[in-house]
């Protein structure tokens, strides 16, 4: 899969970027490039061989499993430092945690097709899962509502999402 857009805030030079596992910081699941005005393209790794995978469990009640890897973070670094980083959401103040209402983009692989539905309990919230799972790269949503609560679920398009520039440690 290829991920293409613009970071808004990004104003910085041509970088180098990666995509990190959110399992484990030095797992890198794909890499591409960010220009001046922040126009970015960057290719997930696929298929992904067993070592990039781990047992994705889910909250209590949804009692199914799924070998899986899964990105929301895109390090932006020139050389092998590490200058900042791109995330997908409906508002800046959700990737930086400042807003809890709303939107976010992120990406998980799985080695076979699967549905995870339900509702599960996450240290006393409600979880509703609505996962179509295909093998491959998907594109998964968490929305945090104030009338519906917290929700997951695959989407063909995270059209409505925008991508937001952080320096490190912002």
């Amino acid at each position: 899969q290829v991920l293409q857009g613009k970071a808004m805030g990004y104003n910085g030079t041509g970088h180098l970027l990666e995509a990190i596992s959110n399992d484990r910081d030095d797992t890198v699941l794909g890499n591409g490039e960010i220009d001046a005005q922040g126009n970015f393209t960057l290719e997930l790794n696929a298929p992904l061989s067993s070592e990039f995978l781990n047992e994705t469990t889910f909250c209590s009640g949804i009692n199914q499993s799924i070998r899986s890897a899964s990105t929301s973070t895109i390090w932006i670094k020139d050389g092998s430092t590490i200058v900042g980083l791109i995330g997908q959401a409906s508002s800046r103040n959700l990737v930086n945690k400042t807003e809890t209402v709303g939107k976010i983009g992120t990406r998980m692989y799985v080695e076979e097709d699967k549905d995870i539905v339900g509702t599960g309990n996450c240290e006393g919230s409600a979880v509703k899962y609505n996962l179509n799972l295909k093998k491959g790269w998907n594109i998964v949503i968490g929305e945090n509502s104030l009338e519906t609560g917290i929700s997951l679920y695959t989407s063909p398009s995270s059209a409505d999402l925008k991508w937001f520039f952080f320096t490190k440690g912002n």
